[in-house]
């Protein structure tokens, strides 16, 4: 094998295995399909062996694809980890910071308090993504998350900044045509099977019969939107039920949760200025409104 391979090359084998195709690495990376082609050829041709069997399923690492494709991740964990270091020793407070939140915390309640930091922080840029996947740290995918949990991960710190509480929601013209006893009647909108253990999934579950739930979303965000659309009742944390004013809370729902919202960031990045401030800044903020 005569030949050196860079980090350029190993992140190629590793977009591969990692998505089992060229169309996957090639998304991934950022580059055109006939690119990474190409660049798979080269490699295998200077290294004189194949790295991939190419099979109907995807391609999969062969014994020498999986040597470079270990020695790939290994690295990639370096870069990861010196990236935090060096930006949690950053100081300055200006600069970026990505935040990673909700879909209904972003839309319907975090606006309010990034208004307070920016008119603090006015050199600081934030760059905010909203996903109901937890963003990976580890791998800056994000600097901070904001997050309704009941218990964060291990390996994230920061502040709780409130507890979360919530109430079941109705359009106020559906309301308006049942006596307030009659929630289990209505029809409900629920969160799909990745939401049965949230607060309100685990609420419906001992409250409403299954039969009355006709209709389910993978996120929050949706349920308020097909709530507003008249589509049915459903479960809501506080601050998303009470700005929406196409909907009334139903008499005798409304319950505290251990769940609470968190700001969250990797040990290695607490340290820097601006994410610091950050955290501090908008759980200061969240906690003053929430009482």
């Amino acid at each position: 094998m005569d030949s050196q391979l860079n980090w350029d090359d190993l992140r190629h084998i590793l977009a591969i295995s990692r998505s089992g195709s060229l169309a996957g690495a090639a998304r991934d990376l950022g580059m055109r399909h006939s690119s990474v082609y190409r660049r798979l050829n080269d490699l295998e041709r200077q290294l004189g062996t194949r790295l991939f069997d190419r099979r109907r399923s995807g391609y999969r690492l062969t014994a020498q694809g999986e040597i470079l494709a270990e020695a790939a991740g290994q690295m990639e964990r370096h870069l990861h980890d010196a990236e935090r270091q060096v930006a949690g020793g950053d100081m300055a407070l200006e600069g970026v910071v990505r935040v990673s939140t909700s879909l209904i915390i972003g839309l319907h309640f975090l606006p309010q308090h990034l208004a307070e930091f920016r008119r603090l922080y006015p050199k600081v840029e934030l760059q905010i993504t909203l996903s109901d996947q937890l963003a990976d740290l580890t791998k800056r995918d994000a600097d901070v998350v904001v997050r309704g949990t009941l218990q964060p991960p291990d390996y994230l710190v920061g502040r709780r900044a409130c507890d979360l509480r919530y109430a079941a929601y109705v359009h106020r013209d559906i309301l308006a045509q049942h006596s307030t006893g009659a929630a289990a009647n209505l029809d409900w909108i629920g969160l799909d099977d990745r939401g049965s253990r949230t607060p309100p999934g685990i609420w419906q579950a001992q409250n409403i019969p299954q039969a009355r739930i006709t209709l389910r979303y993978d996120s929050t965000a949706g349920t308020l939107a097909a709530a507003k659309a008249g589509l049915g009742a459903v479960v809501l944390p506080w601050f998303a039920g009470e700005r929406a004013p196409e909907l009334a809370e139903i008499p005798g729902t409304a319950f505290a949760s251990a769940h609470g919202i968190w700001i969250l960031t990797h040990p290695d990045l607490r340290r820097s200025a601006r994410i610091s401030a950050f955290i501090n800044v908008i759980a200061d903020s969240i906690a003053a409104t929430a009482q």
